[in-house]
């Protein structure tokens, strides 16, 4: 049986967000926009599937998941390519501090 997910990455892209879960599979993500590299996550199986086939959204199947992590799953965005694709939106957005 042929696997839905895109090749393999390569690199430090690993991540383990599968908790005490002992039924693991390793999701592939979309290659990120920043840097294109994809990157490889363990997760409880059983809730990839019905993630996979009921489209629920990704907060409702993995709420232990914080925002970076579910972003990752979403977009295959890497938390610290977003902190450096939105940093001057960030830095705009603050506030300046004068005397």
């Amino acid at each position: 049986m042929s696997t839905p997910f895109p090749q393999r990455p390569t690199g430090d892209t690993q991540f383990d967000f599968s908790g005490d879960s002992t039924d693991v599979v390793e999701y592939v993500t979309s290659k990120c926009a920043w840097c294109d590299q994809s990157s490889l996550v363990l997760l409880p199986a059983d809730r990839v599937r019905r993630w996979q086939t009921t489209g629920a959204y990704v907060q409702v199947m993995f709420p232990e998941l914080i925002p970076d992590q579910r972003e990752l799953l979403i977009s295959g965005t890497h938390p610290a390519c977003w902190d450096v694709m939105f940093a001057e939106v960030e830095d705009e957005e603050e506030p300046s501090q004068s005397g």
